[in-house]
């Protein structure tokens, strides 16, 4: 047992899992991941068998917020998209998954269209799984943030609230014309994908739940930062063909909506002192200067004629 590369509360919930209860942790090793930023991860090996560990941590609120993780996990891994679930504890959030030896994808290795394509596949069996029991609402999600701000009377840069204007008309014309909702992930930053050479896979699925399959997309492409060309090889891997002008519409809204919330997002964990606040307000500003570009796009105004037909 190797206490100099693990943790002694990782050990001590190893030892509570009973695919462990029985077997020689001294012979185990326990690294420490990048992955998570809300919860600590190890990668568990014994006996030539790899896992994935969380540490439990209690969402205050929500009593079943893991019921429900757990619910929508096990479908996305009997699907083939997520890591087969050796053990979830719902109370606390215990999770033990198969680890998914494969490349943590980054903007960078999304540079190989191999892997957009494989994520297009694996977004498009995603949102044909089984129904999720939770909902993903992402404009509530800005509303509630947009309120917070305004509530603790933060000083925002002035052309937040610019942002915050042109994006309304947006969010109005998407939820208008939302369609079906489908099982998503909700989470698309880069590290969340995982590329396993034939097949692309997900984890972290704590924002899991119905939702708007546009915006999963959208969001994968502002998140990773995709470039025209690997927009379109995503969208033909998901579409299997040609995309239709009105879907296309949605997703340039999405995205400009998608840079907006990340801004807003930042400056709200400010306000909740979450994280460091010279990280967050780097970020804000960072994404701040995208959701600038996106939504004064010339497309933007084609898109909204598209969808208000």
């Amino acid at each position: 047992m190797s206490e100099d590369i693990g943790s002694a509360a990782a050990w001590e919930t190893l030892r509570g899992i009973p695919l462990f209860g029985k077997r020689d942790l001294n012979r185990a090793t326990l690294t420490p991941l990048g992955r998570g930023q809300h919860n600590k991860v190890f990668k568990v090996t014994l006996s030539g068998e790899a896992y994935a560990l969380r540490l439990g941590k209690r969402v205050k609120g929500d009593p079943e917020f893991y019921v429900r993780e757990a619910h929508n996990l096990s479908i996305a891994a009997r699907s083939g998209i997520g890591a087969p679930v050796a053990y979830f504890e719902t109370g606390e959030g215990v999770l033990l998954t198969r680890f998914l030896d494969g490349i943590s994808m980054t903007k960078e290795e999304f540079a190989d269209l191999g892997s957009v394509h494989r994520a297009g596949e694996a977004l498009r069996g995603l949102h044909s799984c089984s129904e999720f029991s939770s909902r993903f609402d992402i404009f509530e999600r800005i509303r509630k943030r947009e309120k917070r701000l305004a509530k603790a009377r933060f000083s925002l840069p002035t052309e937040v609230a610019d942002m915050a204007k042109r994006s309304l008309p947006l969010r109005e014309a998407l939820a208008a014309t939302t369609g079906d909702l489908a099982p998503c992930h909700n989470d698309g930053i880069p590290a969340n994908y995982i590329d396993m050479s034939t097949e692309m896979r997900l984890i972290d699925w704590q924002c899991a739940g119905q939702g708007d399959p546009h915006w999963e997309l959208a969001a994968l492409c502002v998140q990773s930062g995709f470039s025209p060309t690997q927009e379109q090889a995503l969208l033909r891997a998901y579409f299997e063909g040609k995309i239709d002008p009105f879907i296309r519409a949605r997703l340039t809204l999405h995205k400009a909506v998608c840079a907006y919330y990340w801004v807003v997002w930042h400056y709200d964990r400010i306000v909740r002192r979450k994280g460091e606040p010279e990280v967050n307000l780097r970020r804000a500003e960072s994404w701040a200067v995208k959701a600038r570009t996106l939504l004064r796009s010339p497309d933007i105004r084609a898109s909204r004629e598209v969808l208000t037909k």
